[in-house]
């Protein structure tokens, strides 16, 4: 080689041999490796060269899970591609993707049944990857539902009395705080 630090299998002296990249052959992200045929009594040794280039895998970063309410019709989303030129969105719901699909930074539109669901999953794929196989991670939204309060009948006291006695039902609700 002239600037590779791999191997060659199962030796440098097989015509169709493997060469297995160094750590530091990816780093640099190509290898100059040159072939030299052996001298002969009245030839001069022969040499030719090519290059390995070394692309590295796509790597995609997502959160792992978005909670949402589902009065919420809108997602934000937020992934990053890198080793990729894009990457491409698709859904396990019916819910649209509200630029395209390909925005890595866009918004997921929930579907009917996404917000009949509880959760629904995302998925992005790198796409431009040079040689380099596909890579994909998922997101799963969770759906709540959205707490519901119900206050009784209106209350009448005399403006003299001390107290009201209040009736109220929460419901998928941790809390509730009164006001006036």
């Amino acid at each position: 080689t002239d600037n590779g630090s791999g191997t060659f299998s199962p030796n440098d002296s097989i015509v169709n041999a493997l060469y297995l990249p160094s750590t530091a052959d990816s780093t640099q992200g190509f290898v100059n490796l040159i072939l030299g045929t052996d001298p002969t009594d009245v030839c001069p040794q022969q040499f030719d060269t090519m290059q390995i280039n070394l692309f590295g895998l796509p790597e995609i970063n997502l959160v792992d899970t978005l909670q949402t309410c589902d009065d919420t019709t809108m997602i934000a989303l937020s992934g990053t591609v890198t080793n990729a030129s894009g990457g491409v969105w698709t859904t396990s719901g019916d819910g649209t993707f509200s630029t395209s699909r390909f925005d890595l930074a866009g918004s997921y539109v929930l579907g009917k049944n996404d917000l009949q669901s509880s959760f629904v999953g995302l998925t992005l794929s790198s796409t431009g990857n040079n040689v380099c196989a596909t890579t994909s991670e998922s997101v799963i939204i969770e759906i709540s539902n959205q707490p519901e309060i119900r206050i009784s009948t209106p209350i009448t006291i005399c403006e003299n009395s001390t107290s009201a006695t209040l009736s109220a039902t929460a419901i998928r609700s941790g809390g509730v705080t009164w006001g006036t």
